[in-house]
């Protein structure tokens, strides 16, 4: 049988992976370790996941299975899940600022993915690791957001720029021993031509979540975009490197985001499912949702009705869902063919070949002495040895 995309082939990660997911499924799970030197293997592997905060409240909740649990895992879970608590208290009360500036500046901020999910569907917001905050606002707004943003002390990444490269740009804040806060400013859902106009800012504004534990002024993506947008953010990382305590991973079947899907899952009603299907049809995701709830089941026997995986399972040949399981080259080609015209596909590819000399710089500091003609060619050089 074929393996499932994004699943774990190396057995030795499939062990904890497993023992993980049983206990967050609320099941009792005996620990699967047998020595000592496994649990570093395990420590890492449960900040992988971004799940060490729930797995630490687990054990809380039933001491009973912390029974032949070695200390170094429950000490390494416990102190994660205390600077994870430390991290959001600060970024709670940075991102209601954040909040307050956009709105007044008129952008519309809406979060999704990771935050918006933390203060709606879990029971503490700190339980839902992360290391960036992702809002969309206005696409006409954007330059009086970024300016508020920037009045707030938040500084502007260097990014690839330019009109189709990219619809996002990244703000950083330092605060010293506070930490550093991240946001992922977007204006449009996605930097792919195919994915870009799925979701508009306009279609979620009007089916937008208020998010009264975080501020009076929090909006989130209703739960239906949520679950389809979720599905799509694990398909996007099939080819896109994510980082995990600086290290770069395209592994689909991370736990956190499973559990999203599971807890997004699990309050729906039989309409919202409905709903849902009906929605991701009409985007062309019924296949990238059926997979990510396939695999939301597999690991935590998230309940969901047959007949409606079945309707999923039956939809073929749907352009978006096509795109996001190519390979990376196949990608970048139906990108380039969604753009109308030879001039915004001319341009499409310069801004993609050749961004701006900034950009380069930034990218490449330690060769900051070399001509731009040669970063270029380094650049170049390197994402062709990335794409598959």
């Amino acid at each position: 049988m074929k393996q499932p995309a994004g699943a774990v082939d190396n057995a030795a990660e499939a062990v904890p992976d497993n023992y993980f997911a049983t206990l967050l499924a609320g099941r009792s799970s005996a620990w699967s370790g047998t020595w000592d030197a496994q649990c570093a293997a395990w420590i890492r592997r449960a900040r992988f996941h971004g799940v060490a905060g729930l797995l630490h409240e687990r054990y809380s909740q039933e001491p009973a299975l912390v029974a032949g649990v070695p200390e170094a895992l429950r000490t390494a879970l416990r102190d994660t899940a205390t600077a994870q608590a430390m991290w959001e208290m600060r970024h709670r009360a940075l991102l209601a600022d954040v909040l307050d500036a956009l709105t007044a500046a008129g952008a519309e901020p809406l979060l999704f993915k990771g935050t918006a999910l933390a203060y709606d569907l879990y029971a503490a917001p700190s339980l839902r690791a992360r290391g960036d905050t992702d809002l969309i606002i206005h696409p006409t707004h954007t330059a009086q957001a970024f300016a508020a943003l920037q009045t707030l002390g938040y500084t502007r990444a260097v990014g690839v720029g330019g009109e189709f490269a990219s619809y996002q740009t990244s703000f950083t804040w330092h605060g010293g021993g506070h930490g550093v806060h991240s946001l992922d400013v977007h204006w449009r859902i996605s930097n792919s031509q195919v994915l870009a106009p799925l979701f508009s800012h306009a279609e979620l504004d009007a089916a937008a979540r208020t998010l009264p534990k975080l501020s009076p002024h929090a909006r989130a993506v209703g739960h239906e975009h949520a679950l389809l947008i979720a599905c799509m953010h694990r398909a996007v990382h099939r080819n896109v490197p994510y980082y995990v305590d600086g290290m770069a991973h395209r592994e689909a079947d991370r736990l956190i985001w499973l559990y999203d899907l599971h807890l997004l899952l699990a309050q729906m009603s039989a309409n919202g499912l409905e709903h849902t299907r009906v929605l991701a049809a009409a985007k062309g995701l019924s296949a990238v949702l059926l997979d990510g709830v396939q695999r939301s089941r597999h690991f935590f026997g998230t309940p969901v009705p047959t007949a409606w995986i079945d309707a999923l399972a039956a939809v073929h040949g749907e352009a978006a869902s096509t795109y996001l399981a190519a390979s990376a080259r196949r990608q970048l080609w139906l990108d380039l063919c969604a753009l109308p015209g030879a001039r915004a596909r001319l341009r499409f590819l310069r801004e993609h070949l050749f961004p701006d000399g900034e950009y380069l710089r930034a990218k490449f500091p330690d060769q900051g002495h070399r001509p731009l003609w040669r970063l270029h060619l380094q650049r170049i050089a390197n994402g062709l040895g990335k794409r598959r």
